[in-house]
């Protein structure tokens, strides 16, 4: 697994994560990583780092949520409990949170 947190979605967060995800698992041949079509994932960058490792890449169609629903479910349950029932919204409370999983 590998796990990032930041308060923008950018390529250093996509980057961050994926040197996580190979240090913790090394031998990610033929390995499938799904995402959404958000701009990071289209990058030349991105792509040559998972070709290198002969990893995948699978992407939502425009529009279709129900690609993700199972993550996007337990993001919003999440985000229910730490801001809604907690009513704490502060960026470091929710990466300490995250990180504690």
């Amino acid at each position: 697994m590998g796990l990032q947190v930041s308060d923008s979605p950018n390529f250093n967060l996509v980057r961050n994560t994926l040197n996580e995800l190979y240090k913790n698992n090394p031998c990610l041949s033929g390995a499938i990583i799904h995402s959404d079509q958000g701009f990071h994932y289209q990058l030349e960058s991105y792509r040559k780092w998972i070709y290198k490792q002969n990893v995948l890449q699978s992407m939502s169609r425009k529009g279709n949520c129900l690609d993700n629903s199972p993550v996007e479910s337990q993001i919003g349950l999440m985000k229910k409990r730490m801001f809604v029932q907690r009513k704490n919204r502060l960026f470091n409370y929710v990466k300490e949170s995250v990180f504690r999983l």
